[in-house]
């Protein structure tokens, strides 16, 4: 009977953490640092550049060979070795065109809307 119950409990856990989304990878802090960037503009997003604000640039693009295209969402994963919450974002459309984001707390924050026509907007 234990052993039915320990079963029973791990399997919900298991589902609970699917449902809310869990699995998505903590720092040792237990904060998450994981952003959903939107693309509402009227072209592709080619790349993503995030790095803590205590970096003196920004870091490697995180979309690699893919691209986020108009209407697409993508969830981004920066580097969050330092403990940092708060981070600074590039974000360059396939026409060169480069939109800067300053200072969002991704302890807080979990999706960015951007264009490339203006400032991003944080949800």
């Amino acid at each position: 009977m234990r052993a039915f119950n320990i079963r029973l409990m791990t399997t919900a856990l298991v589902v609970m953490a699917a449902m809310t989304g869990a699995a998505v990878a903590r720092s040792d802090d237990g904060l998450y640092r994981w952003i959903d960037v939107v693309n509402v503009g009227d072209q592709p997003i080619w790349y993503v550049q995030i790095s803590d604000v205590g970096d003196g640039h920004y870091g490697r693009d995180l979309l690699g060979d893919q691209m986020i295209l108009v209407g697409d969402t993508v969830r981004l994963e920066p580097d969050r070795d330092r403990g940092y919450c708060k981070f600074d974002a590039l974000f360059t459309f396939a026409d060169g065109t480069e939109v800067m984001l300053w200072d969002v707390n991704l302890c807080e924050a979990t999706k960015i809307f951007v264009d490339e026509n203006g400032t991003p907007i944080v949800a």
